[in-house]
């Protein structure tokens, strides 16, 4: 009877170590199964941060962008050229090479800084041209030239 129950003992322990091992060999296939799933889920989060990175590298160019728009925007003050006919003048702020000029304020409105050139003609008078659309241009004078100084034209 004692061997019976040594042999009993031994197949008790014999078994619960093939299911100790069964267990340790499904914990493991678990355990590689979580950190696979772990893995993969870390390299969608790394993803979407280099996208979001990304994302925000071109939204802090486009600020920078639109602030030194803004800027540029108010260099220029709206004059009255000629009795309900507007320009943007520059102005120039200290130590600015820029000479002083006009610029189409629809274009302007529109996205483009088209500087006005002056045309002076005996017959057609004075005026501002605007290079991108005829009907931007500006009438100076009904006739005769127009006056200049030592710093340019006096519109």
């Amino acid at each position: 009877m004692q061997l019976e129950i040594s042999t009993a003992i031994s197949s008790l322990s014999a078994a619960m170590g093939l299911a100790k091992g069964a267990l340790e060999a499904r914990d493991d296939a678990k355990v590689k199964e979580a950190i696979m799933d772990m893995a993969s889920r870390l390299f969608s989060i790394h993803e979407a941060a280099a996208k979001l990175t990304a994302e925000n590298q071109q939204l802090q160019a486009e600020i920078k962008q639109l602030k030194q728009e803004q800027v540029d925007r108010e260099r220029y003050v709206l004059r009255e050229v000629n009795v309900g006919i507007f320009a943007l003048q520059y102005q120039p702020v200290s130590d600015d090479p820029t000479p002083s000029h006009y610029i189409c304020q629809p274009c302007f409105s529109s996205g483009k800084k088209i500087v006005l050139r002056l045309q002076d003609s005996a017959q057609m008078g004075a005026s501002l041209k605007c290079a991108h659309d005829r009907m931007h241009d500006l009438a100076l004078r009904d006739a005769g030239p127009l006056p200049r100084t030592d710093t340019g034209w006096v519109v």
